[in-house]
């Protein structure tokens, strides 16, 4: 919790060794390590052999590190598949980040609305373009869905993602957000931006379902309606109203532990005329995890 920035700037830093340990100097590994796997490596070092020996079995924590001795010998693959770290206090809010060695997703906590950004690292090292804020590639899709499983081993919070594509009006498209992670016994809301000054709504519909609302296949093109280029999402079970600043009403989620990873889906309706025949547009859904 000590690092200045969820980007790379702040919890990408190298790592020097010197001593007797390092038996091929002047070696550069590119294996992610933090500052867990210290206390492994060091047990490693002494030929402590494994832990917690058996005097200590029944009180020792679980170690979160490994060793990374093999590294400092000369021997590529004994780095960790991710880093994690979080902070809280920042300038531009607090929140948590886990790291690959090919992309960084970043969630943030305490800046409203809560988001989260994802970067591809090697292709963009200075994390200039968001990849959540376009519909994913194969590629890329298959890389953030091993952070999201990455992180929820990790935390129990819950989180939202986006998914399919919207269509936009003068303010482009409606950018939908939560306000707050979904979790049990709490309420939840979300908010929309990119709203266009003169509109005639906000308005949210909330499913249970991303493949079918009632009998329609999801997503479904709302071309032929009037709405060129929009989709339908998710199935309209609930529907909230927003207010002037464009924020939903409370949605309580009941206070039952087995609701706990339950998914629900959101997406934005907005009203302007002119936009398209019917004057709606519509933003990207959002996935719903609800945490404890």
């Amino acid at each position: 919790r000590a690092k200045g920035s969820l980007f790379d700037g702040g919890g990408n830093v190298p790592l020097l060794v010197r001593g007797p340990a390092v038996t091929a100097p002047g070696t550069v590994a590119t294996e992610l390590v933090a500052a867990v796997d210290l206390f492994p490596t060091l047990l490693a070092m002494c030929g402590a052999g494994s832990y917690p020996p058996p005097s200590l079995a029944a009180t020792a924590l679980p170690i979160d590190g490994q060793s990374v001795l093999p590294a400092l010998a000369g021997q590529p693959g004994y780095g960790r598949p991710f880093v994690y770290c979080e902070i809280t206090g920042t300038p531009i809010g607090g929140g948590y980040t886990l790291r690959t060695p090919t992309h960084r997703l970043i969630r943030y906590t305490m800046a409203l609305p809560e988001h989260q950004e994802f970067y591809n690292l090697v292709a963009d090292p200075n994390a200039t373009t968001n990849l959540l804020q376009s519909p994913l590639s194969p590629t890329a899709a298959t890389a953030f869905n091993a952070s999201m499983a990455q992180l929820e081993a990790i935390r129990s919070d819950g989180w939202a993602e986006v998914f399919g594509t919207g269509c936009g009006g003068s303010a482009g498209v409606p950018f939908l957000r939560t306000q707050e992670r979904a979790r049990i016994g709490h309420t939840h809301h979300t908010a929309v931006e990119s709203v266009p000054t003169v509109n005639t709504g906000v308005l949210t519909l909330v499913g249970m379902s991303r493949t079918v609302s009632g009998a329609a296949a999801l997503p479904l093109d709302l071309s032929p309606f009037g709405m060129p280029g929009c989709r339908a999402l998710v199935s309209h079970d609930i529907v909230l109203l927003h207010g002037f600043d464009h924020v939903s009403p409370p949605l309580p989620i009941p206070n039952l532990p087995s609701l706990y990873g339950t998914e629900f889906y959101v997406q934005a309706v907005v009203g302007e005329l002119g936009a398209n025949p019917l004057g709606l547009i519509w933003s990207r859904g959002l996935r719903c995890i609800i945490g404890m």
